[in-house]
């Protein structure tokens, strides 16, 4: 019994280091999705209704969207046309809806 354990314990880490070796840029984007995810879900349910409480979970949103533009649509390889592009319009829609509330 001791020995399956410790096939099955060597079999779990193994795959696990294997995982974290190969992806680690992807990784390091789920992370950083999470901790922003947690991080806009504390904001939310901790502050009140406030002026500071939207513009900074929509900045929060548009880190999320470039991180996730950049990391798996593949825009890190595209033209700089579609890199500036995309920044400048998610600037823009950020401005405009934290502008007008």
């Amino acid at each position: 019994m001791a020995y399956v354990r410790f096939d099955l314990v060597t079999f779990i880490s193994y795959a696990l280091f294997i995982f974290l070796i190969m992806k680690k840029p992807l990784n390091l984007t789920f992370v950083l999705l999470i901790l922003f995810t947690f991080t806009t879900a504390y904001i939310a349910d901790a502050f009140a209704v406030s002026t500071f409480v939207g513009p900074l979970i929509m900045v929060l949103a548009a880190f999320k969207f470039l991180l996730v533009a950049f990391q798996f649509m593949e825009l890190k390889k595209a033209h700089l046309f579609w890199k500036t592009s995309i920044i400048l319009t998610l600037v823009l829609l950020l401005v405009l809806i934290v502008g007008l509330k």
